[in-house]
């Protein structure tokens, strides 16, 4: 069909693009006869294809009686489609592929994308699958973008909602909405959205829940799916869908597919939504203060001003000026006289367009516990930076800057992972204002704009805005709940003699505000050398080079040598003993990188905006410090990091402060979403050594300013340095930082005899632990397993080959039978991890339904997954084995890709920089008999030989078994939960009946139960150090 198609019946739009400097793809944006715009991107690089549908609508165009239509149309499109009935079909095809797919629904946009191989055939150089050069075109017939497409393009012809998925995919989108139910995020949103006008679609609810999708429109006699299909129906349209298609194809033969596939999709003719006579607040919603109660221990201020739409502003961007200006956070801003007051330690600010016709500009800050009591005064200032810019007339030199950024930013920008790509352009290509040449280019800021930068600034003014205040104890009493998230808060009208003073200092001259407030000076970190040494090279360097080695430091460098831009990465180690030696170091540490951070904002707020950024965390090894970004003046932004390190001085004030940050960091914990704890206790229970937050938010209350001070001088005086320097730097730059670094610091040698040895726990064969922890947010619905399988040691390259390639084979069935058909709950996965050198495979399972039932189901996927591949054909198995390989093989996007490859490897003390090359090489001989046998004995729920734990988070509040009542006994603490259920009886479940057997061990004392345990051997260099030296490196 697709050669039959003339090249006539498509109208070119156009096949020019601005591009950042070294991109190499070619463009071609099209019109369909049914009016779908494309944008085809030929990469002739690329490993991985991907594409992405944005089609615009989204909750905005819910019916009123039927919240969450449009998530839910959007979960039912992945569910068959005529051409493609069985619902697993596109999964699993992207899933031999090494490929993924997801969705999203957002105000005015319903966004699908996927990725997977560009090639059906392996990438390896050596692989008996390789039957192709490089270079050579692809066949449509051997093209998995091609299938991809074509079962793709069906969601938007014609998708079943069949009536037996239906209830499913409600459940999912129910237990998607209940994930969020305590999350402050989701919660602050939804607020905001119903104390808007409520005859503005942001009104709505978004989300959706069974009972607004489901239950309640069947008490009213409503055909739920006939009004999916008649919303899809209306609102589907080919004229108001954008498409993005990535490939290695030539853009002719991507063209001839998109003709081919997206053709057929129905064009009704519909106008572009727009929302712009309706006012998002009215006279009735601004000049109101909320009071917000959090689950979370939090303390914000968030205001919001109505704003004019900036849509069609592409050229200059006003909002951007004004953005620059109130989120300052150097010398002169307001966020700057905010820290020196001990009000806040953070602020941000900008435009956000909510929908064609619709704008906000919100100014969001982070409070002190002091300034929330002096919220007043935060506004206060606020109002005072706003009045200062109002009398400073938009300045030309300003808004050259923040152009000359943006377009150093895009002239070297580089690429990214293309399912982002495609996803992010077909969601701008809604914006029909933006010249199609200008789609990779639309940051730039063209022209000067200050009429619309003073248009901008006269709406902040204090009639048009409102407030939210969000702290867990202010003011103490909340009248109000919101209808869908539970969220308490209390509404009213700002008083009037506060909203006086507001008037007042809004028209306030100089002398009249605080002196601190002022206009920013030059931005000194603006890169002007730009310039990069390009040499070719046959292949790029797999590993970087040990330049220098000796008992302080150790060096590593690779000069870039693919991506050819004018940046650098420094990754530091100060490897120290006593960082996380104790619950109580490892508290201290956190103060003191806290208050290191707190201190230099000021200075390296302009680096960051002139792309040149830090970072400093800590874990078991040390304290580690990433410089990252333009290259031009990174020796002197190390500098001023480096004596600050050194030089840092505590003010009591400033102690607290950070205390309070902390302690709201340790606390918060038990309130993050089960599914986003639980890898904490898996990470506490396999290492040798690690420590629970509960365990640090112990020590924090004893640790005082004076306690951090002498702590410091102890910590730095004894460490090892490891260095790697990698990007557009030398040789001679890399020793001389690596001098600069040891100089600055002087700390005493670290022998490497002294180094702490990391390992993990090796259970015994057969061994089946149990560790439970009752969850301690009591709203909390979702409980939480982690099914944790040990395999043994990794280090045998044969051994991690055969759990990659399980892993990628069970992947996708144990998706579709844990999420999609059983409906466990939103959250399932499977992945593997590597702890040390301990391999582990692991199901995560968040869900309503407890975690017994949970295991029950795990262990009744893996018995029927036994049946699954033995039936499994030679040609599937190899399909897989060829998506893992080049999934491994997956070329680097960028320069930081692959530093933090070479870092990754240089922190495990493995140095095994050329692994996913062995990996391929034990991969590609694999046959299925071998993963049938490493299944049978590692996994298989019935073998003798697997070593398993399982990890229990439970909820202390279920909305599914009354039995689950019998939790409320071990509430009251918040300890290990291990004497819950031990004498549970078996249930049927589906026709299968499991017990937990007699041989689970239940861990009731962590340090103990470790201690009783061998450990696995510590981590060791696959090679030599001396085989890395590359002491006479020239460049």
């Amino acid at each position: 069909m697709g050669e039959a198609l003339r090249f006539d019946s498509v109208e070119l739009i156009s096949d020019t693009m601005e591009k950042p400097l070294l991109d190499n793809r070619s463009y071609r944006v099209i019109q369909l006869p049914n009016q779908l715009e494309a944008l085809l991107i030929h990469d002739p690089d690329t490993d991985k294809a991907a594409a992405a549908m944005d089609v615009n609508v989204g909750s905005f165009s819910d019916p009123d009686d039927l919240p969450g239509t449009a998530h839910a149309v959007e979960h039912l499109c992945f569910m068959g489609t005529k051409k493609y009935p069985e619902e697993t079909e596109y999964s699993t095809y992207l899933a031999k592929y090494g490929g993924s797919s997801n969705a999203y629904t957002a105000s005015t946009s319903t966004n699908y994308y996927f990725e997977l191989s560009a090639s059906s055939t392996s990438n390896s150089s050596g692989s008996s699958a390789n039957k192709k050069g490089p270079n050579v075109s692809i066949s449509k017939n051997m093209s998995p973008l091609y299938g991809a497409l074509d079962r793709f393009s069906q969601f938007f012809i014609q998708p079943l909602f069949l009536a037996d998925t239906l209830d499913r995919e409600l459940r999912a989108v129910d237990s998607e909405n209940k994930k969020n139910l305590q999350s402050d995020t989701w919660r602050l949103e939804q607020l905001g959205r119903t104390t808007s006008n409520e005859n503005h679609p942001i009104h709505k609810f978004a989300t959706g829940n069974y009972q607004c999708l489901f239950e309640e429109p069947l008490s009213r006699g409503v055909d739920v799916r006939k009004r999916f299909i008649e919303f899809y129906d209306t609102h589907y349209s080919a004229n108001c869908m954008k498409l993005v298609v990535l490939g290695i194809e030539p853009l002719q033969d991507l063209e001839s597919w998109v003709q081919e596939f997206f053709s057929n999709v129905p064009n009704k003719d519909l106008h572009r939504l727009r929302w712009g006579g309706i006012p998002v607040l009215t006279e009735s919603e601004l000049t109101t203060q909320i009071f917000v109660k959090p689950v979370t221990e939090q303390r914000q201020l968030n205001i919001d001003f109505t704003y004019p739409d900036e849509e069609d502003l592409v050229d200059s961007h006003p909002s951007l000026y004004l953005e620059h200006l109130i989120s300052h956070g150097g010398p002169g801003s307001a966020l700057a006289y905010l820290k020196e007051l001990g009000l806040a330690d953070s602020l941000s600010a900008g435009a956000s367009a909510l929908c064609p016709g619709s704008a906000l500009f919100c100014i969001d800050v982070r409070l002190t516990e002091k300034g929330v009591r002096q919220h007043r005064e935060v506004l206060k200032i606020i109002f005072q930076y706003i009045s200062m810019l109002r009398e400073n007339p938009p300045s030309a030199w300003i808004s050259d800057e923040t152009s000359r950024l943006a377009e150093v930013q895009f002239k070297f920008k580089q690429k990214g992972p293309p399912s982002r790509t495609v996803s992010g352009l077909a969601q701008l290509m809604q914006n029909t204002c933006i010249p199609r040449e200008q789609l990779l280019s639309y940051p730039l800021i063209r022209n000067f704009d200050p009429e619309n930068i003073q248009r901008g600034l006269s709406h902040l003014r204090p009639d048009n805005f409102r407030f939210f205040l969000v702290d867990q104890q202010f003011p103490g009493v909340w009248n109000e709940r919101e209808k869908w998230y539970g969220t308490e808060y209390k509404l009213e009208k700002i008083p009037t003699d506060f909203m006086q003073e507001l008037w007042t200092i809004a028209h306030a001259t100089a002398t009249e505000r605080p002196s601190r407030l002022h206009l920013p000076a030059v931005n000194e970190f603006i890169p002007q050398r730009l310039d990069v040494d390009r040499k070719d090279v046959t292949e790029p360097a797999r590993q970087p080079s040990l330049i220098r080695h000796d008992d302080h430091v150790r060096v590593w460098f690779k000069k870039d040598d693919q991506f050819w831009v004018p940046k650098a990465n420094i990754k530091i180690l100060l490897r120290s003993p006593m960082v996380s030696l104790t619950p109580t170091y490892a508290v201290m540490t956190r103060l003191y990188v806290d208050l290191f951070e707190d201190g230099l904002d000021e200075y390296a707020y302009n680096a960051d905006k002139a792309g040149l950024s830090y970072n400093i965390s800590e874990n078991a090894q040390g304290l580690i410090i990433e410089l990252k970004g333009f290259n031009d003046k990174m020796s002197v932004f190390l500098e001023k990091v480096l004596l600050a390190i050194r030089d840092l001085e505590i003010q009591q004030e400033q102690f607290d402060v950070a205390k309070e940050r902390v302690w709201k960091a340790y606390k918060n914990f038990d309130y993050l979403e089960p599914y986003r704890q639980i890898n904490t206790f898996s990470r506490l229970l396999i290492n040798e050594r690690s420590w629970a937050s509960s365990q640090l938010l112990e020590e924090l209350p004893a640790v005082t300013a004076e306690d951090v001070r002498s702590y410091i001088p102890q910590l730095l005086r004894q460490m090892h340095i490891e260095v790697l320097v990698h990007g557009n730097l030398y040789k001679e730059d890399a020793l001389s930082i690596t001098n600069l670094v040891k100089s600055t610091l002087r700390p005493r040698q670290f022998p490497k005899s002294q180094w702490p040895s990391r390992r993990a726990i090796a259970p015994p064969s057969g061994a089946n632990y149990l560790y439970e922890r009752v969850l301690k947010n009591p709203d909390n619905v979702n409980h939480c397993l982690e099914y944790i399988i040990l395999v043994g040691s990794v280090s045998d390259r044969s051994q991690r080959a055969k759990l990659l390639l399980f892993s990628q084979v069970v992947a996708e069935p144990c998706f579709s039978t844990l999420r999609k058909k059983e409906q466990l709950g939103y959250i399932v996965n499977s992945a593997i991890g590597v702890y040390v050198t301990t391999g582990t495979w692991r199901i995560l399972v968040q869900s309503e339904r407890d975690c017994k039932y949970l295991e029950e189901r795990c262990d009744a996927f893996l018995e029927t997954f036994a049946h699954e591949l033995r039936a499994m054909t030679d040609e599937i198995f190899e399909e897989h084995k060829i998506g893992l390989i080049n999934r491994l093989l997956e070329k680097l996007k960028n320069l930081d890709q692959e530093t933090s490859r070479f870092w990754t490897h240089i922190m495990s003390g493995v140095l095994d920089f050329e692994q996913v090359y062995h990996e391929v090489e034990h991969i590609e001989p694999l046959t299925k008999k071998d993963i049938i046998e490493f299944f049978n004995q590692y996994i298989h729920p019935s073998s003798s030989a697997r070593a398993k734990l399982s990890i229990h988070l439970i909820a202390q509040t279920s909305t599914r078994d009354p039995a689950d009542a019998g939790y409320s006994a071990a509430i009251g603490e918040n300890v290990d939960a291990s004497v819950l259920r031990r004498d549970q009886n078996a249930v049927a479940v589906n026709g299968h009946k499991h017990s937990v057997s007699p041989a689970t061990i239940p861990i009731d004392n962590v340090r103990k139960w470790k201690a009783s345990l061998p450990l696995s051997p510590a981590a060791t260099p696959v090679k030599g150090l001396a085989e890395f030296e590359g002491f006479g490196l020239k460049s």
